[in-house]
């Protein structure tokens, strides 16, 4: 084995003949003359003997040696303690086969803990639909504006119901109004009555009244008593200039397109004008 000074030498560089075999080391020494070691053999290679204090060639067993690289990606470089070497056609362990992480609408930005690097073409899971939970509740009734407390998306196709009032007059003449049928109401649409309100508008201002409302399909035209939807409860006034009932107590509040509304005035005392009002909303 060819041995040469550490302390004889100032550089070393491989010689393609200029001052030596070919491949072999040239060491210049102090003085600036060459010094040439034996070219080596395949697998070894140049070291320090620490005992010595010699640089000389060494098979491989003999000093570092070749191994799985175990090369961790981090975010600062730092200095490593193995004492093997990294070969020319070494593989290093840079990615993995685990799939990226499913996104969802709100995740918060992570650094992550993983310590491979991406793909450039690797791709995340994305949720079905950009839509986020759509409601499963009716919309409310049209009312004051207001930017609401829901969380979840209104679908595309959603109704807000809407609240109309069937206004029905009962004028006396001048007169007291008399007790019978005194028209009907032909609803063209489905809807459900939510309220129903008794005023006397006349000049006298108050009365004692109770107003019925009969409901039959045109089929059934025309209706009588026994059709009845306000139960025990009509529309009453008792003394009073107004009244209105949102309860609703036994009422039959369906009213299906095409129903006949019949309204009939069980009694009235005082009162020369009635306006029936029926709150309904649209199916």
């Amino acid at each position: 084995m060819a041995q040469i000074p550490l302390d004889a030498a100032i550089a070393v560089q491989a010689s393609r003949g200029q001052e030596g075999p070919p491949n072999s080391l040239v060491v210049l020494g102090p003085d600036g003359k060459p010094a040439a070691l034996l070219a080596g053999s395949p697998g070894q290679f140049t070291h320090l003997n620490a005992t010595t204090g010699l640089i000389e060639w060494a098979a491989g067993a003999g000093g570092a040696s070749g191994a799985t690289p175990a090369v961790v990606l981090g975010a600062a470089a730092a200095a490593g303690t193995s004492p093997h070497f990294l070969r020319d056609d070494d593989t290093i362990a840079a990615f993995d086969t685990t799939a990226p992480v499913n996104q969802a609408f709100g995740d918060s930005a992570a650094v992550g803990s993983a310590a491979k690097a991406a793909r450039r073409d690797h791709k995340h899971g994305m949720p079905a639909s950009p839509e986020r939970a759509q409601s499963t509740t009716s919309p409310s009734a049209p009312g004051v504006a207001s930017y609401g407390s829901g969380t979840t998306d209104a679908r595309g196709d959603h109704v807000h119901p809407l609240t109309e009032t069937i206004n029905f007059i009962i004028d006396g003449g001048g007169a007291t109004i008399t007790t019978g049928i005194k028209g009907d109401i032909v609803l063209d649409f489905a809807c459900t009555i939510v309220s129903a309100e008794l005023r006397e508008c006349s000049s006298v201002g108050t009365a004692t009244a109770v107003v019925n409302i009969w409901k039959t399909a045109e089929s059934g035209w025309p209706p009588t008593v026994s059709n009845t939807i306000t139960s025990s409860t009509p529309p009453t006034l008792a003394g009073a200039a107004k009244e209105i009932d949102s309860t609703l107590t036994s009422w039959t509040t369906s009213v299906a397109a095409g129903d006949i509304l019949r309204v009939n005035v069980d009694s009235c005392t005082g009162g020369q004008r009635l306006t029936l009002s029926l709150k309904v909303r649209r199916a």
